[in-house]
């Protein structure tokens, strides 16, 4: 048996999913990264999140707003892919 080995790329996505009270869609992305792979490799992605990443349009207060409590990051390879998942609170 042969295997046929190859170069690719991989491009990770960050999802956020807001509190229940910002009443926001499930999985924004909020960002992504170009990872060029040789064949066997692996390699780490770091994203980082500024306030202005948790921030939605508060349509009532007509201003952005970041709500507290418990959001949920994911990153995989689509927001159909989600491979990994954590929780943060925010206060």
């Amino acid at each position: 048996m042969t295997m046929d080995l190859r170069n690719s790329a991989e491009l990770p996505q960050l999802y956020i999913s807001y509190p229940k009270s910002a009443q926001q869609h499930l999985g924004q992305l909020r960002g992504s990264e170009n990872v060029d792979l040789k064949a066997r490799e692996q390699s780490s992605v770091e994203f980082e999140l500024r306030r202005r990443d948790l921030s939605y349009w508060d349509v009532k207060a007509q201003k952005w707003a970041v709500a507290p409590g418990t959001y949920t990051v994911y990153v995989g390879a689509s927001s159909r892919d989600l491979r990994l998942h954590g929780t943060s609170e925010l206060i």
